[in-house]
């Protein structure tokens, strides 16, 4: 059995939003995930496997380990 799609449950919004800008915000200015301005809008690098992993399933990994009561806070925001 092979699998060729992973499954990312539904999460609020605003918490995807807040930890993908949490986490491009610890990456350094020769980031590939920043553009060669330095602004995270621009286009990511093909390049960066490690962070386009982390950028995809981080958020997920981080949700899990979540307390009950932040999660609910995290709902209630949507």
């Amino acid at each position: 059995m092979t699998a060729t799609r992973t499954w990312l449950p539904p999460l609020p919004a605003s918490y995807v939003a807040a930890w993908r800008r949490s986490y491009l915000q610890r990456c350094s200015a020769s980031s590939p995930l920043l553009g060669a301005s330095g602004g995270v809008l621009e286009p990511m690098a093909p390049d960066g496997a490690v962070d386009q992993r982390v950028l995809r399933f981080g958020h997920v990994w981080r949700w899990w380990g979540l307390s009950p009561e932040s999660r609910a806070y995290w709902e209630a925001l949507g």
